[in-house]
């Protein structure tokens, strides 16, 4: 009975299990535990931190750390340690963040830690510095970032040695001095932190102090007289006991020359120093047995100003005063030197400082003079001042000057410089006036056509009765100065480039088309004489009425008969002639050519003198006795005196000067200045500043 119970057991059993699907069963494997333990919730942060995650199971498959719920792209981790660098220079002062951790086992539970809240509060000192007041005092200072600190620590160390704190401090401190008997040639070193109860914030930059004898600083050196030097330093120290100041003498060899007190910062010293010689000073500070670093002077050479600007004040026939500007502090005095035009220099006087002036008698007027001024020293020269040449001739002075109203287009001067015409403007037109050259006064003004804007070309005719103009719409008008009237009108299809009346009135010239017009002032019949294949620029008719000179721009003058118009011979050395003038008796010709003047001896035709490199001279005449030719231009009034071949310019408050005309008698000039008046002016002789 027992055994077929216990087979029955056994059959059971094994059908149950047949029956059944296979399950193993699963290894241990408990959910894992996570905790956030660096830093601690409800702790400050201010730039960084650590985040360090605690697992208590080996198992993990993965870590993972959340900020502000965001999953952390750096944050995931497979194997310890789990720790992140937290970088919290961007987030908003007082913001607070929540940190949360997950790890996750190898069949994929999670389980979660706990939030940690995390404040960001930036409160580490910063801009750090420590200064040294005295040789028992350093002084510290810096930035308060925090509106939360309880109070702040300072530490110190000498040189490699460890931090130890020296000072606790309340809130909002920004400074504090450091008192102690401090070493010299040692480093003393300062750190600063906040304290916010139990938390503290990360240190500031290290301060240094050395004390040590530091070296002057912004050194300088002013040479006042040669025998004299001012030095001059900024003191770097607060706790030095002097300072030495050396001299070089030899390649590297100093030597001391003067001791100073503490705090000094100039002092002067007396030497020898001859002009552009180098010289060496140093200096250093001391204390005791210590001594800083020498300092080397930055030395300037002793420059003896050079006196300049010498020029001519005033002169006599036989004397002249000469001046000039005293740019020199220190000399004892001036040395004047001279020759003439057949010697060397020679030592013509001497002044004493301060005196800028000179005369020097008992002149030659046949000779030229040439002057310089050199400054003395008791050990010195300066260098030489510009020179002065003079020679003795004709010149000009301004006699009257006359204002035109409403401008100045043209003028004209009759022959025996009486009277004066001028291009110009009224409120109702254009026109001509006439003035009396004595007094100034208009004695007529004539209107141009409706149809002119402005007159180009004046003549006057040699009797002083008629004034004739070119208007800027090729119209010719001629008017009777004593009555008033229009005598002749004529349109002439193009503008001439000049109008001349000949000596005896009896033609009016003008170029027309490349050939020389002539108009009988009778019954204005034309007739053409002279022709040619260039542009004439000017004309020049010699004073009987034989030859007539002709200036082109792209050709050499040539020379016409001036009754049948038959070409006589060309100008040597004219291309492009601006001007023309016959002299008195009708020898020589004169002529302002491509930059140039010059005199032609009509009879050899040759040159026989030519003043250079004076640009294009469109207006100039010459003295009777042909010794001064005057010419105007961009660059106002000169002179060139042939005979002694000197060229000078004379100035009347204007650079910008037209007509030029000088009397028959060669006591007066006349020059329109431009676009406003004209001035008269006397011949005389005087020394004059040579520019050659």
């Amino acid at each position: 009975m027992k055994s077929i119970t216990l087979f029955s057991i056994i059959l059971i059993a094994v059908i149950y299990f047949s029956s059944c699907e296979y399950n193993p069963v699963e290894p241990y494997d408990p959910t894992p535990k996570v905790s956030i333990v660096n830093p601690v919730n409800n702790s400050s942060v201010s730039d960084s931190v650590t985040v360090s995650i605690l697992v208590n199971n080996i198992n993990v498959k993965r870590v993972e750390l959340f900020i502000d719920h965001n999953l952390v792209y750096d944050g995931v981790f497979e194997k310890p340690p789990y720790e992140y660098f937290w970088d919290c220079r961007w987030y908003p002062e007082g913001s607070q963040h929540i940190l949360q951790a997950k790890a996750y086992n190898q069949s994929g539970k999670v389980i979660e830690s706990d939030f940690t809240i995390i404040n960001i509060y930036r409160f580490m000192p910063s801009g750090l510095t420590a200064s040294i007041t005295s040789d028992s005092t350093i002084f510290l200072h810096w930035y308060d970032n925090c509106k939360y600190e309880t109070g702040f620590q300072v530490e110190s160390a000498i040189d490699d040695s460890n931090f130890i704190k020296v000072a606790d401090l309340d809130s909002n401190t920004t400074s504090f001095t450091f008192n102690g008997q401090f070493v010299p040639e040692k480093q003393y070193l300062f750190r600063v932190r906040a304290v916010a109860n139990d938390q503290f914030s990360g240190y500031s930059d290290i301060a240094t102090a050395e004390i040590k004898l530091a070296e002057p600083i912004n050194l300088g050196t002013s040479l006042t007289s040669d025998t004299s030097i001012t030095f001059f330093w900024t003191d770097n120290n607060s706790f030095e006991q002097g300072y030495v100041i050396s001299k070089e003498f030899g390649s590297g060899f100093f030597v001391p020359i003067k001791t100073l007190p503490a705090n000094s910062t100039n002092t002067v010293i007396s030497d020898v120093f001859l002009v552009n010689q180098q010289y060496r000073y140093t200096i250093h500070a001391v204390r005791d047995y210590y001594e800083s670093l020498k300092a080397l002077f930055p030395f300037v050479p002793l420059q003896f100003p050079t006196p300049s600007e010498l020029s001519l004040e005033s002169a006599t026939q036989s004397s002249v005063k000469i001046k000039w500007k005293d740019n020199s502090t220190f000399e004892n005095g001036f040395i004047i030197m001279r020759k003439d035009q057949n010697g060397g220099f020679v030592e013509a006087g001497r002044v004493s400082r301060d005196i800028t002036s000179f005369i020097d008698t008992d002149l030659d007027t046949s000779n030229t003079y040439t002057y310089f001024v050199q400054a003395f020293s008791q050990y010195n020269l300066s260098q030489l001042s510009n020179t002065l040449k003079i020679f003795f001739s004709k010149t000009i002075t301004l006699n009257k000057k006359i204002q035109v109203p409403n401008g100045i287009s043209e003028a004209a001067v009759s022959s025996d410089f009486s009277l004066a015409a001028f291009g110009g403007y009224i409120s109702n037109g254009v026109c001509i006036r006439v003035f009396n050259l004595s007094d100034g006064t208009i004695i007529r003004t004539f209107l141009g056509d409706s149809t002119d804007q402005i007159f180009e070309r004046l003549a006057i005719s040699p009797d002083n009765k008629f004034v004739a103009g070119i208007g800027n719409y090729h119209t010719l008008s001629v008017f009777d100065i004593t009555t008033g009237l229009l005598v002749k009108r004529l349109e002439l299809g193009t503008t001439p480039n000049y109008i001349k009346y000949s000596s005896d009135g009896k033609f009016l010239v003008m170029e027309r088309n490349k050939k020389l017009r002539f108009y009988n002032t009778t019954n204005w019949s034309a007739e053409d004489r002279m022709f040619y294949n260039d542009d004439s620029y000017c004309m020049g008719i010699d004073n009987n009425d034989q030859f007539v000179a002709v200036g082109f721009f792209n050709s050499n003058a040539k020379i016409y008969n001036y009754q049948s118009g038959s070409y006589v011979q060309d100008i040597p050395g004219s291309f492009r002639t601006f001007g023309l003038k016959y002299n008195l008796d009708n020898k020589k010709l004169f002529y302002s050519a491509y930059g140039s003047l010059k005199i032609l001896d009509f009879n050899s035709n040759t040159i026989t003198n030519q003043l250079d490199n004076i640009g294009d001279v469109r207006n100039f005449d010459v003295t009777n006795d042909d010794d001064l030719v005057i010419f105007t231009g961009y660059e106002g009034i000169s002179l060139w005196n042939t005979q002694k071949n000197k060229s000078f310019r004379v100035s009347f408050g204007s650079d910008q000067f037209r007509e030029v005309a000088i009397s028959p008698d060669n006591s007066t000039l006349f020059a329109r200045e431009y676009n406003k008046s004209y001035v008269l002016c006397d011949f005389v002789y005087q020394w004059i500043r040579d520019a050659n």
